[in-house]
């Protein structure tokens, strides 16, 4: 081959790859995360979070992690709610949640403290009396 080919060839070879490369990332859908934090600020670990579309009824189940933080990765536009319980805490719903294509969006909760029920039982053994 010339020299002038080959370099026709590479000029070829390099738009067709030019042309292959993706131009920018496109992003399809929109992310849910956030963080849980007791009454005194301190991370809640381990909660449950469901994570429901309102208008498809889809729910999507996970667990926060060590240091409070979750996160729903590619979500469809739409309305969503958030359903969180953990032990000890009340549970917690945040509804009217709003998502857009592209949209990353940030919901921090603060968990308030659950009711503690406690139920005593007193077993008397009364032995029975001699009234002569």
């Amino acid at each position: 081959m010339t020299q002038r080919r080959v370099r026709a060839w590479l000029g070829f070879a390099g738009l067709v790859l030019l042309g292959c490369s993706p131009g920018g990332a496109q992003t399809v859908g929109a992310s849910l995360q956030g963080s849980l934090l007791d009454p005194s600020g301190a991370v809640v670990a381990g909660a449950t979070l469901e994570l429901r579309n309102v208008g498809t009824g889809a729910a999507q189940t996970q667990v926060s992690d060590e240091l409070g933080r979750f996160r729903f990765p590619v979500l469809p536009p739409g309305e969503y709610e958030l359903h969180i319980s953990a032990p000890g805490f009340q549970p917690m719903a945040r509804k009217g949640i709003m998502l857009a294509v592209g949209q990353n969006a940030v919901v921090d909760v603060k968990l308030e403290l659950g009711r503690t029920v406690s139920e005593v039982s007193v077993l008397a053994n009364a032995s029975p009396i001699n009234l002569t």
